[in-house]
């Protein structure tokens, strides 16, 4: 996007091939990593650079902030702090390539296992966004009910659909209802109930992730393992974002 505005810029015409065909990973089968800091860092250098509107970059700056509050909710603060790490080395003039890590490391979904035998769960919730053949983990689940029969493991069904058996001898949640605040409803009772919930990294659900229990996304490649989010954390980060509306 950067060069097109510039080749612009010095007189040339930016044209497209119709003809051409790049096959790349779909946006909704990636997992957002520290690539983050980059995407907003350098975003709001491009706009500054090719002199936009004072208030689009304004409006920029805002959704960051708005997309920090977003993954503090859904309990992955590093991601978070990414964010507000991107609006302060702008500010800053800090450009370039920046030492940026986050602080959770993701493993193969073949390590699954190590977590279901952890005796610190014995309630596990499945988000009904989650596919357990696409993730690869379904022996994993029936090997670990096997070796624990103390083990719970409870699958949620589609909102307002009929329950999805994914493993043998699936046991399920109450039915979702398809109104939004109802769910939301039945999260909030569902709060305390289980030790584990676990998440698709793809479509992860705020209410889900303040069920007071750890959290674990999963994707089709790995796992990582978090800790529910804290309300403080949310607070600074809201509080962040009404200052910059």
């Amino acid at each position: 996007v950067e060069w097109c505005l510039r080749i612009g810029q010095m007189g040339h015409r930016v044209v497209v091939s119709a003809k051409s065909l790049i096959w790349h990973l779909s946006a909704a089968a990636k997992v957002s990593t520290w690539v983050l800091y980059y995407d907003n860092r350098n975003v709001l250098d491009l706009l500054v650079v090719h002199k936009v509107r004072p208030e689009l970059i304004r409006n920029v700056r805002r959704l960051i902030y708005k997309k920090a509050v977003y993954y503090h909710l859904i309990g992955k603060p590093d991601l978070a702090r990414l964010h507000h790490r991107a609006i302060e080395d702008f500010d800053a003039g800090r450009m370039g390539k920046r030492n940026i890590k986050v602080t959770t490391v993701y493993r193969s979904n073949d390590k699954i296992s190590e977590v279901l035998a952890n005796p610190q769960f014995n309630r596990i919730l499945i988000a009904w966004t989650v596919n357990v053949h696409a993730t690869r983990i379904q022996e994993a689940l029936v090997q670990a009910k096997l070796q624990r029969p103390e083990l719970s493991i409870i699958f949620m069904p589609l909102p307002g659909g009929a329950p999805i058996h994914q493993v043998p001898h699936s046991q399920f949640s109450a039915p979702l209802p398809l109104q939004r605040w109802k769910r939301w409803w039945q999260y909030w009772k569902m709060r305390g109930h289980y030790d584990l919930v676990i998440q698709s990294d793809y479509q992860p659900i705020i209410g889900l992730s303040w069920l007071k229990a750890h959290l674990l996304f999963i994707n089709d490649e790995g796992f990582c393992l978090r800790e529910s989010p804290k309300l403080g954390d949310v607070w600074k980060a809201f509080k962040l974002w009404w200052r910059n509306r």
